[in-house]
Order: structure tokens, then C-alpha cells, then sequence
């Protein structure tokens, strides 16, 4: 059936189906209405997904994995906000999962995991007692990245006030999850 024929409203209805995907995949299919702190409930979720997959991934994964989420979520949260007039409203969780795999993709790259190793040799994590190694990382990667999103150091901070968008909503959360996998490297390089 040609765009000539469609009987009225199948566009509208298209248009909304596509908007209800790109506001399910902004919201993380509904982690983005948890309170207290949503974005901490959203990146609490992205932990146990690190954990479970943190030997299995292999480094290369972990940056495929944060292109996707990053391209899909910038396409989601930009139809999102359109709708709602707020560059970053508080249901939007997509860029924490984008952030925590970078997070997980610097970590990784760095020799604190993954299936194959790429550059810096294996480090040593001491396993905290009923998560093992893996959810020790992940809970390392959690707390880091959360600190970066909060705080919002130079320039995490410079770019969620400047890029008032889409772009903005996914890039300073991008930046926080390098800055925690960095800091997580770093630590773990100066005390194991």
C-alpha cells in the first residue's frame, strides 16, 4: 500500500508507536520512574548487568555495546524531550546505562577484565565476600561513576550546562563513565 492510499491516522499511529519505543528505551522500560534517585536505581541495574557479564564480554564488546546504547539512547531521549520541553528530565535512565559501559569498556581495556585482554595485562581485584571479583568491579564501577554523575567535575559539569539537548543529557554521563572507569583503573594500579 503506497503513502497515498493509507487510510487516515495510520501515520499518526506509526509516529506513536515509534515515539512509545523511544520513550520505553529513554526511560529503560519503566527503571526511569523508580524513586528515590532514579538514575542511581537505572545505574544500580547496569551494575548487576556488568557483573553478570564482566567475563564473558570481550573489551571490544564493552565499546560496541556503549556505541549502540549511546546511539539509540541519543535517538530515544531526543524524541523524549521533544515531547516533554526539559533537555534531561529525571525519568530519562538511557545514559546511565551508557555511562556504565564505559565505564566497563575503560575498565575492561585496562586490565581489569573481560574475555580477551587488549593492552594492559590482568590485574589482581580482591573479591568482596558474596559477589566474588566481578560484582566487586561492578560495585567499584557503580560507586565511581555515580560519584562523577553527581558531582559533575570539570568538564562532566561544563557539558551538562552548556549542551542543553539530547546531546548533552547522553554526553555528560559518557564522560562520568570514563572518568569512573579511569578512576577505578588508578585506584586499583595504586593499591593491588
Amino acid at each position: 500500500m503506497t503513502a497515498a492510499r493509507r487510510p487516515a491516522g495510520s501515520a499518526e499511529r506509526a509516529a506513536s508507536r515509534v515515539d512509545a519505543l523511544a520513550h520505553g528505551l529513554a526511560v529503560l522500560g519503566g527503571l526511569g520512574y523508580l524513586r528515590p534517585a532514579p538514575g542511581t536505581w537505572a545505574s544500580a541495574a547496569a551494575a548487576v548487568v556488568l557483573a553478570l557479564g564482566w567475563e564473558r564480554m570481550p573489551v571490544l564488546g564493552w565499546w560496541l555495546a556503549t556505541t549502540a546504547v549511546s546511539a539509540l539512547g541519543y535517538w530515544a531521549v531526543a524524541r523524549h524531550v521533544r515531547h516533554r520541553g526539559e533537555h534531561d528530565p529525571a525519568e530519562v535512565v538511557v545514559d546511565e546505562l551508557a555511562g556504565m559501559l564505559a565505564a566497563a569498556a575503560v575498565a575492561s581495556q585496562g586490565g581489569l577484565g573481560g574475555a580477551v585482554r587488549v593492552g594492559a595485562a590482568a590485574l589482581e581485584v580482591p573479591a568482596l565476600p558474596g559477589i566474588g571479583r566481578e560484582g566487586t568491579i561492578a560495585v567499584c564501577l557503580f560507586l565511581a561513576f555515580r560519584a562523577f554523575d553527581i558531582l559533575k567535575p570539570w568538564p562532566i559539569g561544563l557539558v551538562d550546562r552548556r549542551l542543553r539537548s539530547a546531546m548533552g543529557a547522553m554526553l555528560d554521563d559518557l564522560l562520568a563513565g570514563l572518568a569512573a572507569g579511569t578512576a577505578v583503573l588508578l585506584l586499583v594500579r595504586m593499591f593491588a
